[in-house]
């Protein structure tokens, strides 16, 4: 981990900020590195979300006095052809809901959305999951009429079905190309018509590296995060023996679904935050982990 040097009369102002530190004299005073009064600091933490999204959830960390360690699991591509998702978007006229469960399916949708300069219908209703994903829809300028309280696909589906007349309903619902029908077999079963359209793709890492597989065997991972089912499968097709590498290192998923496929996979999870989002599991490894 790198270490800062700081100036002489760095005491004076840490005694100002916190009082209660003890009073040492020069000749018996230890150089304390102020990341020790940070609730995560000395863990190790194994982040394993793609790199395009794995800068919140690391800097999270890192200002909780972790050391991520971040294993991009899972790349996110592009379609190998954009025309279907073009050619829905510019039809937005035609559908009654357009249904978001990813963020890299936000951003992707609204990038083809700027390029082609299409109009959004402020008629059609718009669904998404999670307040980061809604946040970013808010910042492009678009209403999002549900949200669930559970971020998961199946409570977008059962609020919406509880709370709207989805019969006949024409949805648009971009995704990746490896989704789960949760959303497509909930409205279907509603009486909606649901065009699933792959806004992106996932490939999955086939090995980790060899740095971090020794840190592993070597117990220098303190915990390892999972944020969707996908880096869970990635995880346990990257490594040989996931049981032996694991043994010893706390398991962080970020909500249950998360946590319902690293069970699966014979992991003991070890925490769930209650709300599946990025602030709340850090929030949840300071509770249980926090040194602070």
């Amino acid at each position: 981990m790198m270490r800062r040097h700081w100036a002489p009369n760095w005491r004076n102002s840490y005694r100002k900020n916190y009082p209660d530190l003890p009073n040492c004299t020069h000749s018996s005073f230890k150089f304390l590195n102020p990341m020790s009064l940070l609730p995560l600091s000395g863990l190790r933490v194994l982040v394993t979300r793609s790199r395009t999204r794995s800068s919140d959830l690391s800097t999270r960390l890192r200002c909780a006095g972790a050391e991520p360690v971040e294993a991009p699991l899972i790349r996110v591509l592009d379609p190998e052809n954009w025309t279907p998702l073009d050619r829905a978007l510019a039809d937005l006229n035609a559908y009654d809901w357009l249904i978001f469960t990813s963020g890299n399916a936000v951003e992707k949708c609204l990038a083809r959305i700027e390029a082609a300069n299409i109009r959004v219908p402020p008629n059609i209703r718009i669904a998404s999951v999670g307040s980061a994903t809604v946040q970013r829809l808010q910042q492009f300028g678009l209403i999002v009429d549900y949200q669930p309280d559970r971020y998961n696909a199946a409570a977008l589906v059962e609020g919406l079905v509880d709370t709207y007349d989805m019969s006949g309903a024409k949805i648009l619902f971009p995704c990746a190309d490896i989704a789960r029908q949760t959303v497509v077999t909930g409205l279907t079963d509603s009486g909606a018509d649901v065009a699933s359209v792959t806004a992106y793709r996932t490939v999955s890492a086939t090995s980790l590296p060899s740095d971090i597989i020794a840190l592993l065997r070597y117990k220098k991972i303190h915990v390892i995060t999972f944020t969707s089912p996908s880096t869970v499968e990635a995880f346990v097709q990257a490594t040989q023996d996931t049981t032996a590498l694991i043994s010893e290192v706390t398991i962080a998923c970020i909500g249950p679904v998360t946590a319902r496929k690293s069970k699966e996979a014979g992991m003991v999870v070890d925490i769930v935050p209650e709300e599946a989002t990025i602030e709340a599991l850090v929030e949840a490894l300071k509770e249980r982990m926090g040194t602070g």
